[in-house]
């Protein structure tokens, strides 16, 4: 199981890395439904989860209990829909450039028709930019507003993406599961190399049953909590900037520990059967 965190503050990243999960979604402004990040966000947050397992990496090469984490980098230029412009497209380009060479390991994107398809020609584009760098590729939550969830996975697939991140055309994961599990079962059905990931909702307590019952090897969520300044702040400035979300160690280290121990049963469960038969 992928425990993928999405973050949008450097002490979010930390505590996501802290907290066992696998790799994080960094971006901007979360309460937009995440933007592109600065550049200096992208390297600072890079080198510092780096520097992190450098530290906790003992002279035998062993690591000592910090998670090697992979860094995806939101690659949205605005706030609203996913119909781009032209010069749109060209600064996305341009910030998929900018995110290699901070250290990405990868980025994440969506491009729509103002029909509600998967927009072939921009998507290309973009894929082709982030091979080039080898980069890997989500197309994000755009996906959901697609009108064919089942032929945008097989355009997707075709165009290189590696995976989508999907609540199922709803909402929320618990409202869209039944439509995730079909799309994981037209993956594995038809050998396509493209993951499904669900996200959306995703919280500590309902991870373990969107794992099971949609049978996805990776999910997607925040984790998030409230933190309060601790600046004073008079009047109407305090609900403008007296708080901020920020992702939350010990409930990214919980749910991470209830995906790995579901692992564990479903390894002990094949082994069970290897030995029965």
């Amino acid at each position: 199981m992928l425990f993928e965190v999405c973050c949008d503050t450097i002490e979010s990243c930390v505590n996501a890395q802290d907290g066992g999960a696998d790799r994080i979604e960094l971006c901007s402004g979360l309460k937009l439904g995440g933007l592109t990040p600065s550049v200096g966000l992208v390297k600072t947050v890079c080198q510092l989860l780096q520097r992190k397992v450098a530290e906790e990496t003992g002279k035998d090469g062993r690591n000592r209990g910090v998670n090697v984490i992979k860094v995806m980098v939101m690659i949205r230029p605005r706030p609203g829909d996913f119909t781009y412009s032209p010069e749109e497209i060209r600064s996305m380009v341009m910030d998929i450039e900018a995110a290699a060479s901070a250290g990405a390991d990868g980025v994440v994107f969506g491009v729509l028709t103002t029909e509600g398809h998967v927009d072939v020609p921009a998507v290309r584009e973009l894929v082709m930019k982030c091979k080039e760098l080898s980069l890997d590729v989500t197309f994000h939550r755009a996906f959901d507003l697609c009108k064919d969830l089942s032929e945008a996975l097989n355009i997707l697939c075709a165009l290189g993406i590696g995976r989508v991140l999907t609540a199922g055309g709803e909402a929320s994961v618990l409202e869209g599961k039944e439509k995730i599990l079909q799309l994981v079962e037209q993956v594995e059905k038809n050998g396509m190399s493209i993951s499904i990931m669900a996200g959306g909702g995703l919280t500590c307590d309902n991870a373990i049953q969107i794992v099971r019952e949609t049978k996805c090897h990776e999910i997607h969520g925040s984790m998030k909590r409230v933190k309060k300044t601790a600046m004073t702040i008079k009047g109407d400035d305090k609900e403008a900037f007296g708080e901020w979300w920020v992702s939350d160690t010990e409930t990214i280290a919980a749910t991470s520990k209830r995906t790995l121990t579901l692992d564990e049963l479903k390894d002990e469960l094949k082994d069970y059967k290897r030995v029965v038969n």
